[in-house]
């Protein structure tokens, strides 16, 4: 779905239609790029959670192995829900950035 956005974004005439607009035009271009910056977001906390990292733990001691094992699920599952709600947060200016489109395509009026 994002490489579609994009490709059709580049491809289109949307930069002439912008330009007639006058003093609306950075808001149509907003518009546009912020879908694509919330899925960079998403795409932010989702590496967070696969990164390799080193931590330091004690493993003679179950109780804080444990205690550190929790701290660790949480944090990936944080940042899982975040990049969760970043994914769906894009796709709500996609649609409106469509429609736009679609009526920038039709001409003003």
């Amino acid at each position: 779905m994002e490489g579609i956005y994009f490709a059709a974004i580049s491809f289109s005439d949307l930069r002439k239609v912008i330009v007639a607009q006058g003093q609306e035009a950075w808001l149509s271009i907003l518009l546009f790029i912020s879908p694509i910056v919330l899925w960079l977001v998403c795409l932010f906390f989702a590496v967070r959670v696969f990164t390799q990292e080193t931590y330091r733990t004690n493993l003679s001691s179950p109780q804080h192995a444990e205690e550190f094992y929790q701290e660790l699920v949480g944090y990936k599952h944080r940042n899982l829900l975040r990049a969760y709600f970043a994914l769906l947060a894009g796709f709500v200016p996609l649609v409106v950035a469509v429609v736009c489109y679609l009526k920038l395509l039709d001409g003003p009026g």
